[in-house]
């Protein structure tokens, strides 16, 4: 049973078996082939979409409901989250928008979900302490100054996009390179005025190949 983020790869690696390449299979669906490479992505998926998909690719997929967790549960965590959220903006000088997709980004806020039965028995400083550690082991760069985490985002940021040009788009790495670092969208992204530093990857990405098209008409 594959969570609903992971089904893109399984069509991606379904049409590849069949050698379809994403074009032929978009006219199958009645899709262009970049909207094919979206859903690949894991991106835009709807259940509309992996019917139509599992038809085109003669397979079938199945939904597995499971009950909602009792709403006290959910609001102790989330209270628990938002206090340890606030705590982690201040240690670190982040807004509280920022702190909020760092720990995202870095797995924090999944540590502390998975392991609330222990963190919360502990003091928040406790806690925070934890959220640090995690996100540090899992690449994440933390500072008082605001310009060291501002690069830092901006690379991250970057070596995503490119692995994606690279990986949809067929580019050679230097030219996936050389093509964003060109690009207005890259411009934004170094813009600190306009906070797409603290934007995910993916949103990046959709404004860059929107730009690309735009470019290319």
């Amino acid at each position: 049973m594959a969570n609903i983020e992971d089904i893109g790869k399984l069509f991606k690696d379904k049409r590849k078996e069949l050698g379809l390449t994403q074009a032929q299979l978009g006219e199958r669906v009645g899709v262009s082939k970049s909207e094919i490479s979206k859903i690949e992505s894991g991106r835009g998926l709807t259940f509309s979409t992996i019917k139509k998909l599992s038809e085109a690719l003669g397979v079938t997929a199945a939904v597995e409901l499971k009950p909602r967790p009792a709403s006290k549960s959910s609001l102790n965590i989330i209270h628990f989250l938002v206090m340890g959220m606030g705590m982690f903006a201040r240690r670190h000088s982040l807004s509280k928008k920022d702190a909020c997709n760092y720990l995202s980004r870095f797995k924090g806020l999944d540590f502390t979900i998975r392991n609330y039965e222990v963190e919360h028995q502990l003091s928040l400083e406790d806690c925070v302490d934890d959220m640090t550690a995690i996100c540090i082991k899992n690449g994440g760069v933390l500072a008082r100054m605001e310009d060291r985490n501002f690069e830092f985002l901006v690379e991250y940021i970057t070596s995503q996009i490119a692995a994606w040009m690279v990986d949809e788009e067929g580019m050679k790495p230097e030219e996936a390179l050389v093509n964003f670092h060109n690009s207005k969208t890259f411009d934004k992204l170094c813009d600190k005025k306009t906070k797409l530093y603290i934007e995910s990857p993916g949103y990046v990405y959709e404004m860059y190949k929107s730009e690309a098209a735009g470019l290319t008409q």
